[in-house]
């Protein structure tokens, strides 16, 4: 059973979804449902469950921060305007953007646990910088899990993903 709002406990996330070539469109549509539905069920606000959005493909792009209006019908609406990019998968570049930028000292809470919710089809540019930017994360405490997108789901990258993630159970 899902626990949306993890016990009660506050956290700072961020999605970042793959909007690469590799990525059907229609796919890229079922990823902005899923997670509106998830920031639907979520108790968010500036003090419990804050959320940041970006896109990735060849480059990353920030929907929304952590230091966004937080209330649900705001941060959904943000998500309307969202547009398929198309180009390489560069998933390195979006870990590495969340861990430095979207979780930098002066927006991330330090109370709180930082979590990564990561939709790709495993197909990365560079696997190596892949698993290097995920080990990165992982030694700063951040909770990373990958979500395979698509009917070509490349499991040997997502599993590095896996193994590179801490457990926490929300």
């Amino acid at each position: 059973m899902f626990n949306a709002d993890c016990g009660g406990k506050p956290a700072d996330i961020y999605f970042a979804l793959d909007a690469s070539s590799s990525i059907w469109p229609e796919d890229f549509k079922k990823q902005l449902a899923f997670v509106r539905d998830l920031i639907g069920l979520f108790d968010v606000s500036n003090t419990k469950t804050r959320v940041g959005l970006v896109t990735f493909s060849d480059t990353v792009k920030p929907i929304f921060d952590l230091s966004t209006n937080q209330e649900k019908s705001h941060l959904i609406n943000e998500m309307r305007n969202i547009s398929f990019m198309s180009g390489r998968t560069k998933t390195a570049d979006a870990i590495k953007f969340i861990h430095e930028q979207g979780f930098s000292r002066d927006v991330a809470r330090h109370e709180v646990a930082h979590i990564i919710l990561l939709f790709t089809d495993g197909l990365s540019k560079t696997p190596h910088e892949t698993a290097r930017e995920a080990e990165l994360a992982k030694r700063d405490g951040i909770y990373l899990f990958s979500i395979g997108i698509g009917m070509s789901v490349e499991k040997t990258e997502l599993q590095v993903h896996r193994a590179m993630k801490r457990g926490y159970s929300a």
